[in-house]
């Protein structure tokens, strides 16, 4: 009876690996995936480049707001120049308009990216949670149990990798 108890176990066991190595690998993709994204979100706010291109900025109503009212200051201000001239009191505050909006966009840019940033570390520390869980279940399998949770990891390793380099593919 107890060998038949240690071989349920084992079942037990070895479908626990197998779940949590499932649900690792989607982790791992999960991480991959804030990672590019948040890494493509600082590239373009660092060069100061189109915000449009981040869908993650272009799904917030607060920028939706602020690009709409850019965009109809950038036109008085261009009907302001051509009837007034640069120097009118009413182009330079049309500037100083068009000025404290651009600040706005550009903050409620960055706490978008720093909401990016926290979703990636949350996943971050997902994946380390069930790498943890899977080490701890796997230290006291046997050989053969073992060797078949290194070909899972393999396996998932492989697939991370596949997984990446159509990221990589998708994003450029």
């Amino acid at each position: 009876e107890s060998g038949f108890r240690d071989v349920e176990v084992d079942k037990v066991k070895e479908q626990q690996i197998r779940d949590l190595n499932t649900q690792l690998m989607t982790a791992r993709a999960e991480v991959s995936d804030k990672s590019a994204h948040l890494e493509q979100a600082r590239h373009v706010m660092a060069a100061n480049g189109d915000i449009d291109s981040i869908p993650e900025l272009t799904g917030s109503p607060a920028l939706t707001d602020l690009g709409k009212k850019k965009m109809e200051l950038n036109w008085s201000l261009a009907d302001l120049q051509k009837k007034f001239g640069e120097h009118n009191p009413q182009v330079v505050s049309a500037r100083a308009a068009l000025a404290s909006v651009d600040k706005q966009i550009n903050a409620e840019a960055a706490n978008i990216v720093d909401g990016m940033k926290n979703a990636y570390d949350i996943a971050v520390r997902r994946e380390k949670s069930l790498e943890t869980n899977l080490q701890n279940l796997t230290a006291n399998l046997n050989s053969d149990t073992y060797i078949k949770l290194q070909q899972l990891r393999h396996q998932a390793e492989a697939d991370r990798k596949d997984y990446e380099c159509y990221l990589a593919q998708y994003n450029n």
